[in-house]
């Protein structure tokens, strides 16, 4: 998989982008896709992206992922909002401390490096079969590829 483009609208997406409580982000196919099939899914507001920038294919692509995060519990979501509704319902139903301050119990995390565009750059996206509804993890694969940059480096130094 290596260019999903921005839908239009969410009847144009054909996969499905979510991230999970760890902040892995996934891709699911919605139908069947054939092999030349443009790869479209609609992004929320957390993702800020220029389409014409991000997958021109060089280095000049916007890509910037917030996630908010339970500090109680770990979990993250994509939107403030879920992040306040899980709070309220799993921590602060019998905790009046919690329901007063779920501001407080969350956090915004966002990336230090933007990982993703430099495994478009190199070209490192692992290709998957989407008809399958196979899932992959492009997190996992940036931080393959972090751990490789620091490792070269260590070499280096030697």
């Amino acid at each position: 998989m290596r260019y999903v483009n921005s839908a239009r609208n969410y009847a144009e997406q054909n996969i499905h982008k979510y991230v999970d409580y760890n902040g892995n982000v996934y891709y699911i196919a919605l139908e069947d896709i054939e092999p030349v099939t443009e790869l479209l899914a609609c992004y929320p507001f957390s993702f800020n992206i220029l389409p014409d920038l991000f997958w021109s294919g060089d280095a000049k692509h916007n890509l910037t992922y917030l996630s908010f995060e339970c500090k109680l519990c770990n979990k993250s979501y994509e939107s403030p909002l879920l992040t306040k509704y899980h709070i309220h319902y799993e921590h602060g139903r019998n905790d009046p401390t919690v329901q007063n301050n779920i501001d407080k119990h969350m956090f915004i995390r966002q990336p230090e490096k933007d990982l993703f565009g430099d495994l478009l750059k190199q070209g490192d996206l692992k290709k998957t079969n989407l008809n399958s509804s196979v899932v992959i993890s492009v997190e996992n694969q940036a931080k393959e590829l972090k751990t490789k940059e620091s490792k070269a480096k260590e070499s280096n130094a030697k």
